[in-house]
C-alpha cells in the first residue's frame, strides 16, 4: 500500500501546472504528510533497525509516536462526508446499501439457523448408518455437507 500511496501523491503532484501551487493545497499537504509518515514507518525505520544491527535497539528506539500519527489518517474520512454532502444522490445510495445489508444479514442468520436445524436432524436420523458416518458424523460436518455438497 505504501508504494501505491506514494504513486498517488506523485501523480497528484505532477497534475499541478505550477508545482508551487501543490503546497498551497491543504489536502495535498495533509496527504503528503500521511504518506511521508507511512514511508518512514514502513521503509526507513526497519532499514535503520537492520543497519544498526543492535540487539537492544527495540528498547532504545520509541516508535509509538508514529503509531499515534496513524490515527490522523481518520481525518481523511472527512473528505468522504464532504463528497456525500455535495452529491445527495450518493448519500441516498449509501443509505439504501445500509438498509439492504441489514436485510441480507438477517437472511444469512436465518439461513444458518435452518442449516443447523437440518444438520441436527440428519445427524440424529443417520446415526449408525454408513451414510451418517460418512457425511453426518458430527453436527459441524453435517452443516459443511449441507452447505458445500
Amino acid at each position: 500500500f505504501c508504494l501505491y500511496f506514494c504513486a498517488e501523491i506523485f501523480t497528484r503532484f505532477m497534475a499541478f501546472v505550477k508545482k508551487a501551487h501543490a503546497f498551497r493545497d491543504k489536502w495535498f499537504v495533509f496527504d503528503s504528510i500521511l504518506v511521508l509518515n507511512m514511508v518512514v514507518e514502513t521503509w526507513l525505520v526497519p532499514l535503520t533497525l537492520l543497519l544498526m544491527n543492535d540487539k537492544n535497539i527495540e528498547k532504545t528506539l520509541n516508535v509509538s509516536m508514529l503509531r499515534i500519527l496513524r490515527m490522523v489518517k481518520l481525518l481523511r474520512l472527512s473528505r468522504v462526508s464532504r463528497l456525500l454532502r455535495s452529491v445527495p444522490e450518493l448519500a441516498i445510495i449509501v443509505k439504501a446499501i445500509t438498509y439492504a445489508s441489514r436485510s441480507v444479514a438477517i437472511f444469512f442468520l436465518l439461513w444458518l439457523v435452518i442449516i443447523y436445524l437440518f444438520a441436527v436432524v440428519l445427524r440424529q436420523i443417520s446415526y449408525d448408518l454408513p451414510v451418517g458416518d460418512e457425511y453426518f458424523s458430527t453436527v459441524p460436518e453435517a452443516m459443511n455437507t449441507l452447505l458445500l455438497n
